[in-house]
């Protein structure tokens, strides 16, 4: 158990750190472009009209594409890998509780749960019936907040105190997300509800990811899954 447990942290550490790299050689690559148009002052067709014959093609004129590319690399870039670093923390998060609940399924929190009649019956065995348990059990869990998450988690094996700070720090970050993802990045009433005394913007601004926050983020979230992960690892 100890070693499924190592192997879910170091997976997910890696694949946090390949999209930090990403991130790095998507924003050089950009400021190598910038560059070039600057020195060759070309512009670049684009040819809408081979996929839609109706839409007009378009020329951007030198200055029109290094400003569209500054906008990639300063703004566009870290706002989508930011919402990747999210998606990897929480995918992290419930595959560990999977793989703890699995492992013991007595230790889930709530052992009232039941399946229809129809899943019980398209299920192979056992193992397969608690797979779906644990999956519907959790499917609940993730519209919970991230304080629900941590709770949930010390119920199924005792964390404690764990990185508290950076909880809530986790829990502004996915309001963060989800403000972006479902509301265009204008900050509404949920948002301030979720990130709390950490919540960055008024309702109705419109909330960025500048490059401090961006790096603070992947910092947080690195950190989380490598004490989370070595935490879990010494217990079970």
């Amino acid at each position: 158990m100890r070693s499924q447990v190592e192997g879910l942290r170091d997976q997910f550490l890696d694949e946090l750190t390949q999209w930090y790299a990403f991130f790095i050689h998507t924003a050089n690559a950009y400021e190598l472009a910038i560059k070039e148009v600057t020195r060759s002052n070309r512009g670049v067709n684009i040819f809408y009209s081979a996929v839609r014959p109706s839409i007009k093609d378009y020329l951007a004129s030198p200055n029109t594409l290094i400003s569209t590319l500054g906008t990639y690399r300063d703004k566009d870039l870290q706002v989508w890998v930011f919402i990747q670093f999210v998606m990897v923390f929480e995918t992290f998060f419930f595959e560990l509780l999977k793989l703890l609940m699995a492992n013991n399924p007595l230790s889930m929190p709530r052992k009232d749960k039941t399946l229809e009649w129809r899943i019980v019956i398209e299920c192979a065995d056992r193992d397969e019936i608690l797979t779906k348990i644990i999956e519907t059990e959790l499917n609940q869990v993730k519209y919970e907040t991230v304080s629900g998450w941590f709770k949930y988690l010390d119920k199924v094996i005792t964390i404690g105190k764990l990185a508290e700070n950076e909880r809530e720090q986790l829990a502004e970050m996915k309001a963060s997300r989800d403000i972006i993802v479902h509301n265009a990045g204008i900050v509404n009433d949920i948002y301030l509800k979720k990130a709390g005394a950490l919540a960055r913007y008024p309702k109705g601004a419109s909330l960025e990811i500048p490059l401090d926050y961006f790096v603070e983020s992947f910092r947080i979230v690195i950190g989380l899954v490598g004490d989370i992960g070595d935490y879990v690892a010494g217990k079970v």
